[in-house]
C-alpha cells in the first residue's frame, strides 16, 4: 500500500513528482553561461519526496553533461545524478533541454534517481518480510517488529543509504502490521 503523504515506493515516486513543477522555482547563477541553477521546490513537495527543497543543476560544467545534486531531508546525506549521453548530439540535446528547461531537467533526473532509490527500498522491504516471515513459520516468532531494527538485522552488513531506508520503513511498517494481525487472529482462532 502506497503511503501518499511521503515517498515510499515505485509507483508513489511519479505521483508525487505530478505536481511539483507547477510550484518549483529557479535561480540562475552564473547568467552569462546559464550553467548553475537552483531548482526550488515547495516546502511540501520536497518533504514528501523526503529531500531538501533546493536541488542544484549543473549544466556543462563536464563535456555535455547535466549533474544535478541534492540532500536528503534529516541530515539524510548528499545525493547525486548524471546525465551522460555518450553520442555528441545527444550531449547537445541534454544539455540545451537543461539550459531551456532548468526545472523540468532537474525533476527528470530526480524521478531517475528516487525510482532507482525506491526499487532499492522495494528489494530491501521484501527480503527483511521473507526473513521475518520464515522465522515466524520455522520459529513460531511473530511479525511484531520496529521496522529500522528489522532492516538492521536482516541487511546489517549491506551499506543502505537514507533515502531507501526511510522508504523500505514505510514499506515494512503496513505490510508487517497486517501480517501481525493475520497471524494474532490465526491464533486466536486455533486457541
Amino acid at each position: 500500500m502506497t503511503d501518499t503523504k511521503k515517498i515510499s515506493d515505485t509507483a508513489s515516486v511519479e505521483a508525487l513528482l505530478a505536481g511539483v513543477e507547477e510550484r518549483a522555482t529557479c535561480k540562475t547563477g552564473m547568467a552569462a553561461t546559464r550553467r548553475r541553477f537552483a531548482v526550488v521546490l515547495a516546502d511540501v513537495h520536497a518533504a514528501a519526496l523526503r529531500i531538501q527543497p533546493r536541488l542544484l543543476l549543473d549544466v556543462g560544467a563536464r563535456q555535455g553533461c547535466v549533474d544535478l545534486d541534492y540532500r536528503a531531508a534529516e541530515g539524510g546525506g548528499a545525493y547525486s545524478i548524471s546525465d551522460e549521453p555518450s553520442e555528441p548530439e545527444l550531449q547537445a540535446l541534454a544539455v540545451a533541454h537543461a539550459r531551456r528547461n532548468p526545472i523540468a531537467a532537474a525533476l527528470d533526473l530526480l524521478r531517475i534517481d528516487l525510482e532507482w532509490h525506491a526499487s532499492r527500498a522495494e528489494e530491501v522491504a521484501d527480503k527483511v518480510f521473507a526473513g521475518v516471515a520464515e522465522y515466524a513459520r520455522t520459529e513460531g516468532g511473530d511479525y511484531d517488529g520496529d521496522a529500522p531494527g528489522l532492516i538492521e538485522a536482516h541487511c546489517g552488513d549491506q551499506e543502505l543509504k537514507f533515502l531507501p531506508w526511510a522508504m523500505a520503513c514505510a514499506i515494512l511498517r503496513p505490510r508487517l502490521a497486517a501480517a501481525q494481525a493475520a497471524h494474532l487472529a490465526e491464533l486466536g482462532e486455533n486457541a
